[in-house]
């Protein structure tokens, strides 16, 4: 009991000192011009460090704690209660310098930022209609109607698909993937038009949203499949057939709205990532005078001797290495083709690349061929024998150097 009073009081602190601090912002309705001016913060009234180290010790999340106690400055050697801490702050943090302290705490502060923004562009969402939405911005699709067929439970597994298509009786004709989706894009499910009865019949009856988040399987000018957890999947059911809905009343010809969440699920990823950066060559805190170096797996190895290097690159901004290469990494006859056929800008991009050390950076105008380079470059890479990871922040971009390279046969397409 004290354990959970404990976390109650830290989830209400912490959700009041994620809030913006130091942030003003200025609107000027007449002129449509918003102004941010970013001041520095105010520290957040976090609790203290409880005094028992023992249960800190074995804590999984002492981690993620020592840091924001760096973060926050939290001089532990000048509190009484706090002086056993002192060797889990001198593990998790002691390699850390002045420089990398501020990163992580301006990274720390980007990221509450970014996650107040994005929990209010979901809810401004839903003050516009589905079709004025649709229609300005392409981030929602309005009318759509769920296919009965869909909504039997498919081997009881954790996710599900669920099949929607637009409605007979929709005000527009768009073709769903006109609009800014695409495979893997979150998404919010909720009522449109269609309100659903409140548990008293004296009250109003009211639209559901948020009823539940989901992920873009496929999608075609008609039809959108989502891919839902199976209590969400259950719940839209009991609404869809009429049993019982959230408020207990039934309720028939119910349309739905999907809204793009461009940042769902980002802010934990985000933090996560920015832990391991700071932390991912600490080895888990132990009193055992014996190195647990023969425990750790491969990966954990790989990530110990890599963190120095990333933060060297990343915050120090150290400069790229590069290895000196000659024309022998074209083994492919018709990669030497192609390579003959790029301007002398983009084989010095390539070069650059296939002899970068650590990382290398293509920068340049929209049109100047930075696609077909990064697919040049994954071609050469391939032939070498190294594995390629191409991301993006939107899919299509991901799809479009995919579609290349098939085209080029380096890689087979895949059907599900």
């Amino acid at each position: 009991k004290s354990l959970v009073n404990q976390r109650n009081v830290l989830a209400q602190v912490l959700r009041k000192a994620s809030e913006p601090r130091g942030v003003v912002v200025q609107n000027d309705t007449e002129n449509e011009i918003n102004s941010i001016s970013i001041l520095p913060p105010t520290p957040p009234a976090l609790p203290g460090i409880s005094a028992p180290s023992s249960s800190c010790e074995r804590c999984y999340l002492n981690r993620e704690c020592m840091l924001n106690a760096a973060i926050e400055n939290s001089d532990l050697n000048c509190q009484p209660s706090n002086k056993t801490h002192k060797g889990l702050l001198q593990h998790f943090t002691g390699h850390l310098n002045d420089a990398e302290i501020e990163y992580l705490k301006t990274w720390d502060r980007l990221i509450d930022l970014e996650a107040s923004g994005a929990t209010k562009e979901i809810t401004k969402a839903w003050l516009k209609t589905s079709l004025h939405r649709e229609s300005t911005t392409g981030k929602t699709i309005s009318s759509l109607v769920i296919d009965d067929s869909s909504m039997d439970e498919q081997h009881d597994t954790s996710i599900l698909t669920i099949k929607l298509h637009r409605s007979l009786d929709a005000l527009t004709t768009t073709a769903l993937n006109d609009l800014k989706f695409e495979i893997g894009s979150r998404v919010v499910l909720s009522t449109d038009g269609s309100s659903v009865p409140s548990p008293s019949a004296s009250q109003r009856r009211r639209q559901i949203f948020s009823l539940s988040r989901a992920t873009i399987k496929a999608i075609d000018a008609m039809s959108v499949y989502i891919r839902v957890g199976l209590s969400d999947f259950r719940r839209i059911r009991k609404i869809v057939h009429g049993g019982v809905t959230p408020e207990n009343v039934a309720e028939e010809g119910i349309t739905f709205r999907l809204d793009k969440d461009d940042f769902a699920g980002g802010s934990s990823t985000l933090r996560q990532n920015l832990v391991r950066l700071f932390t991912s060559d600490i080895l888990p805190f132990t009193t055992s005078s014996s190195t647990s170096q023969e425990t750790m797996t491969r990966m954990q190895q790989r990530l110990r001797s890599r963190a120095p290097h990333l933060r060297r690159s990343i915050i120090h901004l150290d400069p790229p290495q590069f290895h000196c290469i000659s024309n022998d990494f074209l083994v492919d006859t018709s990669l030497a083709n192609d390579f003959s056929a790029l301007n002398s800008d983009q084989q010095a991009a390539v070069r650059k690349v296939v002899s970068a050390a650590d990382f290398s950076l293509i920068q340049g105008f929209p049109g100047t061929g930075k696609t077909s380079i990064i697919v040049f470059i994954a071609r050469v890479m391939i032939a070498l024998g190294k594995r390629v990871l191409v991301t993006s922040y939107t899919h299509a971009a991901v799809d479009n150097i995919l579609l290349k390279l098939i085209e080029h046969g380096d890689i087979t397409e895949q059907k599900d």
